[in-house]
């Protein structure tokens, strides 16, 4: 597996995020990237490994459709 998030840069990410936080739901999120940084960073991971897949799956179809039609 990788390497977990550090404690400290978490922490001084969600104070920002609270020192600007605009809105509840800002400061909801601030604090739960604070409570909880191994699930955020499991999600935004978990996302970015997604966006890699569509967009090979995309890369692949689109060149299965355009068949044999080479410039």
């Amino acid at each position: 597996m990788g390497q977990r998030p550090n404690r400290a840069s978490v922490n001084h990410v969600s104070s920002i995020g609270l020192r600007r936080a605009g809105d509840a739901a800002a400061v909801i999120a601030a604090s739960r990237m604070r409570r909880t940084p191994v699930a955020n960073f499991r999600s935004v991971s978990e996302l970015v490994i997604a966006v890699f897949m569509v967009s090979i799956l995309a890369g692949a179809a689109s060149e299965h459709l355009r068949g044999d039609r080479h410039p």
